[in-house]
């Protein structure tokens, strides 16, 4: 990962020569130094870049209440506030996110959604919110059990989250 971060910063300085201000490939420089950040658990250096990525972007997208990038790029920047404990915030960004979502995939079941409800579901959990919890994990299981192989991880992952609050709600363990 170490590389790809040392080659992202290069790409990111060029293009911030080549183009002198904000710049959608320089955004997507940033975004893609904030994932590697992200995938070294430095959550604080992701939400950097995220966020910078994120304020070009709004200078530059028509629409972005309609943008892929721009719901991803929320549902990551809420990842970065969950995991530096900044619950609350992580679900302002992830109700942003999926709202962008959803009204792109107009009904239609995404990997992407149920990931995002999923993030909604640990987030509730982490608040001790097990009602909430419960509601967004199931939604993201329902999605998953009709768009998953049986044997998939992410599946596996959202039984898991299922579990455990029905583990604290069956016990009143908060």
């Amino acid at each position: 990962l170490n590389e790809s971060l040392d080659f992202y910063v290069k790409a990111f300085e060029l293009r911030k020569n080549i183009h002198l201000e904000n710049h959608p490939d320089i955004a997507i420089s940033l975004n893609n130094i904030g994932n590697v950040y992200l995938s070294l658990n430095k959550p604080n250096d992701a939400l950097n870049y995220y966020l910078k990525s994120f304020d070009m972007r709004k200078k530059f997208d028509f629409k972005p209440g309609e943008n892929y990038s721009i719901a991803s790029l929320l549902d990551n920047i809420g990842s970065c506030y969950f995991k530096i404990g900044e619950i609350e915030r992580s679900l302002h960004y992830f109700f942003e996110s999926y709202e962008i979502f959803e009204k792109l995939y107009k009904g239609e079941d995404s990997a992407i959604l149920a990931e995002v409800l999923k993030n909604m579901g640990r987030a509730y959990f982490k608040l001790e919110s097990f009602e909430e919890s419960l509601e967004f994990l199931t939604r993201s299981h329902a999605i998953l059990k009709r768009i998953c192989d049986p044997t998939s991880e992410d599946l596996a992952a959202i039984l898991y989250y299922l579990g455990r609050v029905h583990f604290k709600l069956s016990n009143n363990i908060k």
